[in-house]
């Protein structure tokens, strides 16, 4: 079996992916510092702008991504409660009708008709892509500012009318 070649040259994604390669490869250390990150950039000829630029781009996608989780999970939550809720009226309306003819016949169209709108809304709350998806995020990542702006304004109205001395 004859060896490959080694390549003078190199694409940008193959240097990335060979680089992530080597890093995970690293035993002793699965952390690199700031210092070692800067020498590494320097050894490519990365600017210390640009690697600046890309660390704050970074940590932007860091945050992005852990709010979308969070947003995510609040989804799942409403559709738990949605679940949850359904089960329990129809149950209910399917025993009522039940009880009252001895066989379930107007309750099952309700349960009908709500299950179809229940999977849609089910399917869609599912779905984590899409310019739906975007605009729920963004309005859920808006009130959720709004929110904690408002507590911690109060918070500090709070402490300061207990720090006020009113004699």
């Amino acid at each position: 079996m004859t060896a490959t070649p080694t390549p003078e040259t190199y694409q940008v994604e193959d240097i990335q992916e060979i680089l992530q390669l080597a890093i995970a490869r690293r035993e002793e250390e699965s952390e690199l510092t700031r210092t070692q990150l800067e020498e590494i950039a320097a050894d490519l000829g990365i600017p210390q702008t640009d690697l600046v630029v890309a660390e704050e781009t970074w940590r932007s996608q860091k945050i992005v991504s852990r709010k979308k989780q969070d947003f995510n999970l609040y989804r799942r939550h409403i559709l738990k409660n949605k679940t949850i809720r359904f089960g329990i009226v129809n149950s209910f309306l399917l025993g009522l009708n039940t009880l009252d003819s001895g066989q379930p016949s107007w309750s099952l169209y309700i349960l009908l008709i709500w299950g179809l709108f229940f999977s849609l809304k089910s399917w869609r709350l599912w779905q984590t892509s899409g310019e739906n998806y975007e605009t729920e995020f963004e309005r859920w990542d808006r009130k959720t500012q709004l929110k904690e702006s408002v507590q911690t304004l109060w918070q500090k109205t709070q402490r300061f009318l207990s720090g006020a001395d009113f004699n």
